[in-house]
Formats: C-alpha cells, sequence, structure tokens
C-alpha cells in the first residue's frame, strides 16, 4: 500500500495551526443585566407552572428556555472559526491621534457573524481603542479600524484582542480573549520653530569654498577643451576672444548641521531632571524638522551614540526613532562633543538645564520655548514620589513597553 506523505504534513501542519490558535484564546461567558433579568424571570415561570400545573405556563417555560439554548447556539456559532489581526503604523506622534486597523476572517463556509464589538488592551490590559463590526461575511473579512492617542514617546505594546458579541438578542455575551502581541513605536511631538531663523542667521548659506569643482560661485574662466559641456561655455566673452572660453566653479560644500543633545545625569537625578529631558528631546525633534525641511544634512550626537549625516523623509525618521528611545545615562558617559566628525557643520547644541553650551555651538535653550513646550508635553513622571531623590535606575523608561496608557481622544 502506498503512504503518501504530503498529505499527512498538510494534516500535522493544520493541527499544529488550530492547536496554536486554542492555546492563545481563551473563551469567556459573561451575563449580562437583561440576560440575568430574564433568567429569573424564566425561573419564576418555572416555579408557577410546578405549583399550579397550568399547562400554558408550561408552554410560555418551555419557549423561554427554547429562547435561551437559541440565543447561545448563535452567539456561539458567531465567534466561531474567526481570526483576527491587528495592523499598527509604522510609526506614531506622541499626543497626536493614529487610526489602528483590526481586520476579522470568517472562515465558516455557510454562516455570517454579526454584531462583533473589538476591544484592543496593552501589555498592562489598559483599554487602547474599540471598534465595532456589524457583519462578516462567511469565507470573507471585514476591517475597521480605531483611533487612540499615545501620551508619552516610546515604544508601546498592544498584546491583547477581546472580540464580543450578544447577538442576537443580548441575553449572553460570548467573549473571545486572544493574545496578539505588536509593538508601535512613538515619536516625540514638535513644536513650531519659526522665530529660530534670527538666533542663527548669520550661520545660514552654502558655504564656498575656494575649491575648484561643481558649484555656484565662480572660479575662473579658460579656454574650451574638447568634450566638455557647452553649457558652461561664456558665450559672450568667447567672441571678444575668438575662442571658445569656459566657465570653472567653485565646489560648495553641502549645508551641515548637528544637533548636540546631551542626556547624562548625575547619580542623583530628580523628578524635574527627568521633564526637563523630556522637553530638550521635543525641542531636538523639532529642531530635526525644521533643519531637514530647509535642505541641511542633519547630525545627531548624544552620550548614547550618534546618527550620521543624512536627508531625506527615510533619515528624518531615523533621528526621530533615536530621539523617541532615547534614555537617561550616568554622567560618567561619553561626550557628545568626541563623537562628531565635520569641523565646519552648523552645531545646535540643546539646553535644557542650567549649563554652558559647548564650545563652538549655538545654543539653543528650552527656556525660549517653555509655553509651546508645557503644551505637547505630558509629564512622564507623574506616578513617581513628590519628593526625594531618584537614581538613574529608578526612573520609569519612556521607551519600555506598556509605560504609557494609551486612549481614546
Amino acid at each position: 500500500m502506498a503512504f503518501h506523505l504530503p498529505p499527512l504534513k498538510r494534516l500535522y501542519q493544520r493541527l499544529r495551526t488550530r492547536w496554536r490558535e486554542t492555546m492563545r484564546t481563551r473563551w469567556v461567558y459573561r451575563l449580562p443585566v437583561d440576560g440575568a433579568v430574564f433568567i429569573f424571570v424564566t425561573l419564576l415561570i418555572g416555579l408557577a407552572a410546578m405549583n399550579t400545573g397550568a399547562q400554558l405556563l408550561y408552554l410560555v417555560f418551555g419557549m423561554m428556555c427554547a429562547l435561551w439554548i437559541l440565543s447561545d447556539f448563535m452567539a456561539t456559532s458567531s465567534m466561531s472559526r474567526l481570526r483576527f489581526s491587528r495592523h499598527l503604523p509604522a510609526h506614531a506622534v506622541a499626543r497626536e491621534p493614529v487610526e489602528i486597523a483590526v481586520t476579522i476572517e470568517n472562515r465558516k463556509r455557510t454562516l455570517s457573524s454579526f454584531s462583533l464589538r473589538v476591544q484592543d488592551s496593552d501589555s498592562e490590559g489598559r483599554l487602547v481603542g474599540a471598534t465595532f463590526f456589524t457583519r462578516v461575511p462567511p469565507r470573507g473579512s471585514a476591517r475597521e479600524t480605531y483611533q487612540c492617542v499615545f501620551p508619552r514617546r516610546g515604544t508601546y505594546r498592544l498584546s491583547r484582542l477581546t472580540i464580543a458579541t450578544r447577538f442576537p438578542f443580548g441575553l449572553i455575551e460570548r467573549r473571545i480573549h486572544r493574545k496578539e502581541e505588536s509593538e508601535i513605536l512613538v515619536l516625540p511631538p514638535t513644536i513650531p520653530l519659526g522665530s529660530l531663523a534670527a538666533t542663527i542667521r548669520a550661520e545660514f548659506g552654502n558655504t564656498e569654498t575656494r575649491v575648484k569643482g561643481h558649484g555656484s560661485g565662480l572660479y575662473g574662466i579658460r579656454e574650451y577643451t574638447e568634450g566638455e559641456s557647452a553649457r558652461d561655455i561664456h558665450w559672450k566673452l568667447s567672441a571678444r576672444a575668438s575662442s571658445l572660453m569656459i566657465r570653472e566653479f567653485e565646489s560648495d560644500r553641502r549645508r551641515n548641521a548637528t544637533i548636540i543633545l546631551d542626556n547624562r545625569f548625575p547619580a542623583s537625578a530628580n523628578k524635574t531632571d527627568r521633564d526637563n529631558l523630556e522637553r530638550g528631546i521635543v525641542l531636538a525633534a523639532s529642531l530635526v524638522l525644521w533643519l531637514l525641511g530647509r535642505g541641511y544634512e542633519v547630525e545627531l550626537a548624544t552620550a548614547s551614540g550618534r546618527v550620521p549625516f543624512g536627508a531625506g523623509a527615510s533619515h528624518r525618521t531615523r533621528l526621530l526613532r533615536a530621539l523617541a528611545l532615547l534614555e537617561p545615562l550616568l554622567e560618567t558617559g561619553c561626550d557628545p562633543m568626541l563623537s562628531l566628525q565635520d569641523p565646519h557643520s552648523l552645531r545646535l547644541a540643546v539646553l535644557y538645564r542650567d549649563a554652558a553650551a559647548p564650545a563652538g555651538t549655538i545654543p539653543i535653550a528650552t527656556s525660549r520655548w517653555s509655553k509651546l513646550l508645557d503644551e505637547v508635553i505630558e509629564h512622564p513622571l507623574d506616578d513617581a514620589p513628590a519628593t526625594g531623590t531618584l537614581t538613574l535606575d529608578a526612573l520609569p523608561a519612556s521607551s519600555g513597553a506598556g509605560r504609557g496608557e494609551a486612549r481614546r481622544p
């Protein structure tokens, strides 16, 4: 007798997938108030039928029991053989609404699923958002979204989806708790920096160098050599000299800007120090958008590391991601000034505490935008002790999973 391995392998994979889904899923019954009242009335009618022997009461009692059984059967059928998943965006911005999508796939062949309420929770069991599915067709899927707001920067872990229904009569609620772990990176918020131009006006513009290359400044004029571009020929001077003359240009050095944020703290760092660091991070993120929008190649230097020069949307995300995950370090950490590469770059030092700016840098203090910063920052240490000092280990990590509560706007 022939032994076919592929069908057995497919059966094994199907059973393994079903087992994994079963282990990740927990079914729960919940009795709402309407259902409890219905049961109480049913029991009263049953007792009355037994005491009086009236056939009409027995009929009503039987119909109510059948209605209860039908409600349980239809609720269970509506919740069976569902596959659901969560779809997160690449990243979100703190204190700004973000849409999160939930997809439910109905794998039943003939029966639809109705009135499904979906709740999303984080790793600490706190509600993040909810949405509602009216109907999911058989062998089909449906997709709904909900909005939530993450109050602080960092990494948030969403861990559980809860699907519930009271279909069709609202007498019993059937729930499925499904582990669905995923993470989303929340970038720091930003503020407008319209008045920053006056601070560094003298540093604007490309820097010309007395080196021949491809730029905008005129380096010199010489005779044309065969094979060179005709666009650079100086036609008026060529007519006077009766020979072709070509223009040579100076090489322009690209506009480079370095943002310096020293995240080193003493061992006795307190709540105010951490709040000030959050303000500095928001200001640094605002500088990133401001400089990239004006054509600068931007570098970020911190005690935790350095993000090299770059431009464009991908580099902007890279810089904001580094700021979103930035944590305080001990004061014995590496000085950010030691990791700088370009000595001619525009250096902006973000000052969020009473300290002198490093030599050769332009100080950008958070105190100048204190009102705007207070509007976009939710204090991350509201759950910390009101007095006393905290060590760095005791400071709650804003980028830790599930540190902040996401909420509906």
